[in-house]
């Protein structure tokens, strides 16, 4: 099952999540990433979270890692479209300034 969509834009690559990201889907998620990642050299990662309403601890331990990798690579960051429950979470964790929220 895929939990993520992406497509390209110029350097750009826009991941959208098609769920809440949660411990029961994270491998799967960080497995596609993966793939994803290694097939296109970029400038700029947007994540997608319109159509999330959930994050759980695993979850966040998921974007910390993909924000990590970015961060080595020099690729730019930044979460989008976060639904309010989402943004208070990654306010409340401190993440909305490091995610470009």
């Amino acid at each position: 099952m895929n939990t993520l969509e992406y497509r390209r834009e110029t350097n750009t690559l826009i991941l959208t999540f098609l769920g809440d990201i949660l411990s029961t889907n994270v491998n799967a998620s960080m497995n596609e990433f993966n793939e994803i990642e290694d097939r296109y050299n970029v400038i700029d990662l947007k994540v997608n979270l319109e159509k999330v309403d959930m994050i759980d601890s695993q979850g966040l331990n998921l974007l910390i890692g993909i924000y990590q990798e970015c961060l080595k690579k020099s690729i730019n960051f930044t979460v989008n479209n976060a639904s309010e429950p989402v943004l208070k979470l990654l306010k409340f964790v401190k993440l909305d300034k490091k995610f470009g929220v």
